[in-house]
Formats: structure tokens, C-alpha cells, sequence
């Protein structure tokens, strides 16, 4: 995972991870596969987006959310990025739970989100499937955070 200086991230992101099949683990017995990002408390999350831009060959769900550390009441596996099937070629920005922007009541205003880190945790990318077999696949997941404890 690479961090950009403030001159790099013209788009507004800070963290840029190119993730290919190799790149995900399995735990024992299980298939999910799994990569941790670090945040810090005090981090604020304001943005994710997700690029995959070659196919898996391995059909899956994949989402990008946060553990329970996070924002201390449990963990949140679509967060960021809703599930997003790997095996199609797409890009999905800010479509999470955590992210998504709400509408007041009367429908004028529109107030986007973040996330604060109540403790030490890890921004989560989680496919329901073993991507580690997959004999394709590329995708980018760019966040845009605010690090008090960089």
C-alpha cells in the first residue's frame, strides 16, 4: 500500500492499493479472503473508491468496510464499498453504509459522511469467495483519509 504526499493526490486520495490475486489470504477452513488496511484513532474516513479493472475469474462479492474497532459497535463489511461482483469490470465510489450521503426529510439538503476511528482498527477489502485462487483479476481501492497519527 502506498501513501501519496499532498502534491500527488490531485484527486483527493490519500491511499492508492492495487490488489491482484496474490495479494488476498484465506484463513484456515474458510474461503473468505481478506486484506487489512490499517487506520488509527482520531483517522477520519471520507471517501473510497473502487476500480476493478480486470476481471477475476473467480465470481465473487467484494466489499470494502471497517472492523468493529472502528467505530466501536460492530463490524461493518460494506461500510465503504457495497458488494461488488469481481468478475465484472466496474467502478463503485462512496456507495457504503458509512459513506453514502443522506437526504433530511424535506428533500433540500444532502449531507455526505465520514467515519471516525474510535480506536486502532483496519479498513477491511472482504470477498466471500477465495480470490487467491483466481488465475485473473486487478483492482485499485483508493481512500481518502485524514490522518491525525500518521
Amino acid at each position: 500500500m502506498s501513501r501519496l504526499t499532498i502534491n500527488e493526490s490531485a484527486d483527493g486520495y490519500t491511499d492508492k492499493i492495487i490488489l491482484s490475486p496474490g495479494d488476498f489470504t484465506t484463513a484456515a477452513g474458510n474461503t473468505t479472503t481478506l486484506v487489512n488496511i490499517p487506520v488509527k484513532k482520531g483517522d477520519v474516513i471520507h471517501g473510497a473508491a473502487l476500480n476493478i479493472s480486470e476481471a477475476f475469474s473467480v465470481s465473487s462479492n467484494l466489499s470494502v468496510g471497517y472492523d468493529a474497532a472502528i467505530d466501536g459497535s460492530g463490524v461493518k463489511a460494506e461500510g465503504l464499498i457495497l458488494n461488488s461482483n469481481v468478475n465484472t469490470v466496474q467502478i463503485k465510489v462512496d456507495t457504503g453504509l458509512g459513506l453514502s450521503p443522506t437526504i433530511d426529510t424535506s428533500g433540500s439538503s444532502v449531507t455526505a459522511l465520514k467515519v471516525v476511528a474510535a480506536a486502532d482498527g483496519n479498513i477491511t477489502v472482504t470477498s466471500a469467495s477465495a480470490l487467491d485462487v483466481s488465475t485473473t483479476g486487478e483492482l485499485t481501492l483508493q481512500l481518502a483519509i485524514r490522518r491525525l497519527n500518521a
